[in-house]
């Protein structure tokens, strides 16, 4: 049979529906099932004739086929029929006697035929299968845009890890000991400190750019961590023409 199904419940529908799933197998070929003629077993009729090793005759409306066992004469009939379509008799070879006739198993209905709608699907037109074509390949495009902005959004978030990772890595690798003396910039501001009027508030604010320090308590504290003690110098904090200014004077 050369129709084929897209799975094997709609061959086993189609075989119902023709009335022949007792007759045939359903064989997948590929990733189709078709229905295939089951080999011919039935129980051929007893004949007293018939039985032994004499010889019998086979023959068709257009002549003799041969001489045959008679024992294995209803069965070659049955096969010559089934592949002419026509029937076979079995006679004696010498009174031409016609001892059994075998016809061809009936066929079943246009095996060809489609089954009815409520069984299958019907097949899809070309502009059909071109549709679903291109949903399938939107499908596929919008699944791979979706894993690639994924991957891009792990990879985006790993080379984050790694660069917090590494910053903080430097920021405790480098951090100044407290003995090291002072940085550029603190050298900077001692050196301020230390001219004859000192400096304002206003001023170490220009120069740092920090807004709010404690500058008082940046040069000069009770924990002994301003830059007074730490580097060796006397504090004062002093008013002059109604500013507040800040000297530094190297201890001797």
């Amino acid at each position: 049979m050369e129709k084929t199904y897209s799975n094997r419940s709609n061959a086993k529908r189609a075989a119902t529906a023709q009335g022949i799933a007792d007759e045939v197998d359903i064989v997948q070929v590929g990733s189709r099932f078709c229905l295939a003629w089951r080999k011919a077993t039935k129980a051929l009729p007893a004949n007293p004739s018939l039985v032994g090793t004499k010889p019998v005759m086979l023959a068709t409306e257009d002549g003799d086929l041969g001489l045959i066992e008679a024992a294995k004469a209803l069965q070659e009939a049955s096969e010559v029929a089934n592949e002419t379509n026509a029937p076979v008799t079995v006679r004696d070879p010498v009174t031409d006697d016609v001892l059994e006739t075998v016809a061809p198993d009936p066929k079943p209905a246009d095996e060809n035929e489609d089954i009815p709608s409520f069984l299958q699907r019907p097949k899809p037109t070309p502009e059909q299968e071109k549709e679903m074509a291109r949903e399938i390949k939107a499908i596929e495009a919008k699944e791979r845009a979706a894993k690639k902005a994924k991957d891009e959004q792990k990879k985006a978030a790993a080379a984050k890890a790694k660069a917090q990772s590494g910053s903080k890595a430097t920021k405790t690798g480098t951090k100044r000991p407290r003995n090291a003396g002072p940085s550029d910039k603190v050298k900077e501001i001692i050196r301020l400190a230390c001219r004859k009027n000192g400096v304002t508030p206003t001023e170490l604010n220009e120069f740092t750019g920090w807004t709010g320090a404690p500058w008082k308590w940046l040069f000069a504290n009770k924990k002994k961590t301003g830059y007074a003690d730490r580097f060796g110098y006397s504090f004062v904090a002093e008013k002059v023409d109604g500013q507040t200014r800040y000297k530094l004077t190297p201890k001797a």
